[in-house]
């Protein structure tokens, strides 16, 4: 499913007009849309709107509930600025709806916010804040139309203050902005007669990514599999103190899927994760001061050699000794590579040392701002455009993490993924994502494709921990016992 920029859905908006469907149209498939949405039961409502063609929305909105014999009232927050909303807001003047100001507000069922549309610009004004104060202050139902008041339709930021919304009603294309914010609510997705040619010349590179997707990618094992024809993961991870880095990535790796896990410890944790974890192999390598040494590059390219992918920087550290270690075994290898965690800090000293590399880098919003020497404000202002251009830029697969983690690749196209949840906040959730993605690797996928498949089987696996653990309770460990159920999921999807 494509996603857009509020310019690019604006540009869709005037192809579509272009080719002949009217723009006062849109405008009345986009109120309809909107009030079908409305809960049945409801008797009472308010429409807020603004001056712009979200606020015309809200009047054709407003006339519909009062044809239909709804008791409605509109809030006009400033007069209509553009030819439709102008249009519609003389209509209900003219059938009679009633207009009331902000003093005169009561309770309503129902609060209709098509105050500030997508293309909102700089911090609400006072007049509006007070607005969208009283709105978030009701226990009104509160329902948006296309992204609430006061959230760029972009970034997803708040602009100062925005309304909170039960439910947002979008038309035609998810909003980029609208999976990153926690003020949409209950998302839902409305057609209103936009051509698909008009659509399809916007030449939208941004997707959504779905579980229809990931079915087709997983692997299938077929049965006469063995170990090693599922998979050999290398695992160079782990120093004194972070053990359990290395550990979950291993176990995430393993029940995901692959053959066969070989994990690189330095020597002297060794019998730790002997007791801890059984299903994978353990090579004790060379060591100082409790992490891998540079004496261990020799012992560690060996096994490189009867590998199908590497896994390096969980838990690993960032001591002199670790970085130089990291740097040759990243020269050497010419397996496909996910590269996490210490082996980011590092990386972010030199990211030429990934050139010519077949690469996924897993970062965080911090990390991230470390590669790019970007600030998080300006990551987070335009995340798809940073990160596709970081990754078309060094030829990498990027996972940017967070709330609708970013897939962007070398190609030029970027995927936002919406499975996980608040929960999954906690040290170790990385680790398992990265073993994850590992797995797939070495089942055979391509990085692009195991990122995709490892990002969101591992939110999912996330998001059936929350069902049976809470947000608060949840473990890096009940993610990876999920993992099984979440594929399970996946593939039966029609």
């Amino acid at each position: 499913m494509l996603i857009a920029t509020p310019t690019q859905m604006n540009n869709i908006d005037q192809r579509a007009v272009k080719k002949g469907v009217p723009s006062l149209l849109l405008m009345e498939n986009a109120a309809s849309a909107v009030v079908c949405e409305l809960p049945p039961k409801a008797k009472s409502f308010l429409v807020v709107c603004g001056s712009g063609n979200n606020g015309g929305d809200g009047y054709a909105v407003a006339r519909q509930l009062f044809c239909s014999g709804k008791m409605v009232e509109v809030l006009c927050v400033s007069p209509p600025k553009t030819d439709d909303a102008k249009l519609n807001y003389k209509y209900a003047k003219d059938i009679g709806v009633p207009f009331v100001t902000f003093d005169k507000l009561k309770e309503y069922d129902v609060i209709i916010d098509a105050m500030l549309g997508t293309g909102l610009s700089g911090d609400v004004r006072q007049e509006q804040k007070e607005i969208i104060e009283y709105i978030n202050n009701t226990k009104s139902y509160i329902i948006s139309v296309d992204v609430p008041s006061g959230t760029d339709g972009a970034s997803g930021i708040t602009c100062g203050i925005s309304v909170k919304a039960d439910k947002t009603v979008t038309f035609a294309l998810i909003k980029q902005g609208q999976l990153w914010s926690d003020n949409v609510g209950k998302l839902v997705l409305k057609s209103i007669s936009i051509p698909i040619d008009a659509i399809n010349e916007e030449n939208i590179t941004t997707y959504l990514l779905e579980k229809s997707d990931v079915k087709q990618m997983l692997p299938q094992r077929s049965t006469d599999s063995h170990k090693g024809s599922c998979g050999k993961i290398l695992v160079v991870a782990g120093s004194e103190g972070m053990t359990g880095a290395a550990r979950l990535s291993c176990e995430a790796a393993l029940r995901s899927g692959c053959g066969l896990v070989k994990l690189a410890i330095p020597r002297s944790l060794n019998i730790v994760m002997e007791k801890t974890l059984i299903e994978a192999m353990t090579i004790p390598v060379a060591e100082f001061d409790g992490a891998i040494s540079q004496e261990s590059v020799g012992e560690i390219s060996s096994h490189l050699k009867n590998s199908d992918v590497l896994l390096i920087g969980c838990g690993l550290s960032t001591k002199p000794q670790t970085k130089r270690a990291f740097a040759e075994i990243i020269k050497q290898s010419n397996l496909p590579m996910v590269i996490d965690a210490d082996g980011l800090n590092i990386l972010s000293e030199d990211i030429h040392l990934i050139d010519g590399k077949n690469v996924v880098i897993t970062p965080h919003l911090m990390e991230f701002s470390r590669l790019s020497g970007l600030t998080i404000e300006e990551i987070n202002k335009d995340k798809v455009t940073v990160a596709t251009m970081f990754a078309t830029k060094y030829n990498v697969v990027l996972v940017l993490k967070g709330k609708g983690t970013v897939i962007a690749l070398p190609d030029g196209r970027c995927y936002i993924n919406n499975t996980g949840n608040e929960g999954m906040a906690t040290g170790g959730s990385g680790d398992v994502l990265v073993g994850m993605i590992a797995s797939f690797i070495g089942q055979g996928m391509t990085t692009q494709n195991a990122a995709l498949c490892g990002v969101y089987l591992h939110g999912l696996s996330g998001d059936i921990a929350k069902e049976y653990k809470g947000i608060y309770s949840m473990l890096p460990t009940d993610m990876i016992s999920y993992i099984g159920e979440a594929i399970d999921i996946v593939k039966e999807v029609e």
